[in-house]
C-alpha cells in the first residue's frame, strides 16, 4: 500500500517536473514578434538604442512567385521562406559575436533576412559592426537609427497658396502620363485616406507602429505627402498630384511627435518592417 502511494507520488512529481521543463523550454525558445518590441525600442534611452543593431544576411528565400500584376510587384519575388533555416543563421550570428538575439524576419522585397540583435554592455557597438560587415554571410549591418521628418510649418502668410505646378508643367506631364496602373508605397506617418482629394486613391494601408501610435487617418505628414503624389485631378477640390491616377500603399512607420503637427519620427527598425 505504502509502495503504491510512493509510486503514485513519484509519478506525479515526474509529471510536474516534465511540465515545468516544457514551460521553461517554451519560454526560452519563444520568438518575439517584431511589433512587440516597439515600446521598448521607442521608449528606451539613447544608450539602449545604441546597443540595438539590424543585420541583413543571406538565407533561403523559399519558392518563387511569378511576376504578373503591376499592382503588386515590379519583378518576381520569393515567398514562403525557410524560416527555420534563416532563424538558425540569425541565432548563429548572434552566438558567434556574443550578441543577444531579439527577432528576425524575411524581407522578400530585397531577398535577405533581417535580424535584430542587441550588443551587450561590455562590447563596443562599433567593433561589433565592423566584424559583422566583414562576415561573408552578412549583406550589411547598421546601428538602430532614429529619423525625423522635415515637419516645421513655415510662417509665410501665403504659404497655402504656393504651388510648384508651373515648375513641373503638370498639365503637359499629364498628357503623357498620369500614373495609371502604377502602385506607389508611401512609408511615412498615417494618412487621411478618406480625404476628399485622396478618397479612392488607396490600394491598401497598414500601421506598423500601432502600439505607440494607434491612429492612422488623423496624421498630417503622410497626408501631405500623399497629396503631393496622388491628389485627384479635375474634382474641383484642393490640388493636383504628380500622379493623380496612381494607386497608393499607405505604410505607417513614423508617428507624429504631437497630434495635429507635421513633425514625426521613425527609426530603422520600423522602416525595415514597412519595407517588407
Amino acid at each position: 500500500m505504502l509502495i503504491n502511494r510512493l509510486r503514485i507520488h513519484l509519478h506525479s512529481v515526474l509529471i510536474a517536473l516534465v511540465g515545468l521543463l516544457i514551460i521553461a523550454c517554451h519560454v526560452s525558445g519563444a520568438e518575439q514578434d517584431p511589433s512587440s518590441m516597439l515600446n521598448s525600442l521607442y521608449t528606451g534611452s539613447g544608450e539602449e538604442a545604441e546597443k540595438i543593431i539590424l543585420v541583413l544576411h543571406r538565407g533561403r528565400p523559399g519558392n518563387e512567385m511569378a511576376s504578373g500584376s503591376r499592382l503588386t510587384m515590379y519583378r518576381s519575388r520569393s515567398y514562403n521562406p525557410d524560416i527555420t533555416w534563416n532563424r538558425r543563421v540569425s541565432r548563429s550570428l548572434a552566438e558567434r559575436y556574443g550578441l543577444n538575439y531579439l527577432t528576425d524576419w524575411w524581407m522578400s522585397e530585397i531577398d535577405v533576412n533581417c535580424a535584430v540583435l542587441r550588443v551587450p554592455q561590455d562590447q563596443d557597438t562599433g567593433d561589433v559592426l565592423a566584424a559583422l560587415l566583414a562576415d561573408p554571410e552578412v549583406v550589411t549591418a547598421q546601428q538602430l537609427s532614429i529619423f525625423s521628418t522635415l515637419g516645421e510649418e513655415p510662417n509665410d502668410p501665403y504659404f497655402e497658396l504656393q504651388s510648384s505646378a508651373r515648375y513641373f508643367d503638370l498639365t503637359g506631364m499629364h498628357v503623357r502620363s498620369t500614373g495609371r496602373n502604377i502602385l506607389i508605397a508611401i512609408v511615412d506617418t498615417g494618412i487621411e485616406t478618406k480625404h476628399q482629394d485622396l478618397d479612392g486613391q488607396f490600394h491598401s494601408s497598414r500601421n506598423f507602429v500601432e502600439q505607440v501610435s494607434p491612429g492612422f487617418t488623423e496624421d498630417m505628414h503622410g497626408t501631405a505627402v500623399a497629396g503631393v503624389i496622388a491628389a485627384r485631378a479635375n474634382n474641383a477640390v484642393g490640388i493636383v498630384g504628380m500622379a493623380p491616377d496612381a494607386k497608393l500603399l499607405g505604410l505607417k512607420a513614423c508617428w507624429p511627435v504631437e497630434t495635429g503637427k507635421l513633425a514625426a519620427v521613425c527609426n530603422s527598425f520600423t522602416l525595415a518592417l514597412a519595407i517588407n
